[in-house]
């Protein structure tokens, strides 16, 4: 048998894997911080001011219809 001229690939695979798995991790993690800053947060800040403009609105109301039962707080 005679010896071959190219080394053998040793440990190619594993450190595929590991690279895999740790660029999935990242981008994963960079793919949701960009989710949660940029699309999740904006959108529950725009419907709690929607909300407090309509709780006003309802507390307007509740008062109107208090004030003509003639009952006082």
């Amino acid at each position: 048998m005679m010896p071959s001229a190219i080394a053998p690939i040793t440990n190619r695979f594993t450190r595929r894997v590991v690279r895999d798995i740790a660029g999935s991790i990242t981008l994963g993690t960079a793919a949701a911080y960009g989710y949660w800053n940029y699309s999740h947060l904006p959108a529950i800040r725009e419907w709690r001011a929607y909300d407090k403009i309509v709780m006003a609105e309802t507390k307007l109301i509740h008062d109107a219809w208090y004030a003509e039962q003639g009952k006082t707080k």
